[in-house]
């Protein structure tokens, strides 16, 4: 389901809590105003539900960005030459991508972003076993089926040969 993409357990159950004991204040909100009870300590037990609603809320927020900054910064460094490439990028990449990674397990589209980078990054035997993660969340996944087809076709982790199959992938839909 979209709406819980990206969030990890735990935080799917704070939400679904949070959304509860929302209704819980609400229900307990309109029986005092019905017998014309005052409601202003009730007022702050919302504060509660509505943490409980954010937290899982920004974290997919951050998820989101993270993916997009990822998907950033390959295409930057795909376009690059081979040789221009710093140790140093590709070890803030490899930050990154150990943030992301985690959070990217249900997601096939996130998935494919991390075998793109775990390709780049030159780690083919996890790229492959990241595509084939995201080919079982999706098994039609064109962007999945297409580097995963192109990743098996390497032989040897050449930079050069890694970005010519990272550009050809970037152009299949997702």
């Amino acid at each position: 389901m979209k709406l819980f993409e990206g969030l990890l357990l735990y935080e799917i159950i704070l939400l679904t809590l949070g959304v509860v004991l929302f209704f819980a204040l609400l229900g307990v909100m309109f029986y005092y105003v019905k017998m014309n009870r005052s409601i202003t300590g009730l007022l702050l037990f919302f504060l509660l539900p509505v943490v409980m609603i954010a937290f899982p809320s920004i974290q997919k927020i951050k998820f989101d960005k993270d993916g997009l900054e990822i998907e950033k910064e390959l295409a930057r460094l795909v376009d690059q030459s081979a040789h221009a490439t710093t140790p140093a990028e590709k070890e803030e990449l490899k930050v990154k991508l150990d943030e992301f990674k985690e959070r990217a397990a249900t997601s096939p589209e996130a998935l494919v972003t991390v075998a793109r980078a775990q390709t780049l990054l030159g780690n083919v035997d996890a790229s492959k076993q990241t595509l084939d993660q995201a080919l079982t969340l999706d098994p039609k996944s064109p962007a999945a089926l297409d580097l995963k087809s192109r990743v098996d076709k390497l032989t040897v982790a050449h930079p050069v040969d890694l970005r010519a199959v990272l550009k050809a992938n970037a152009m299949v839909k997702r």
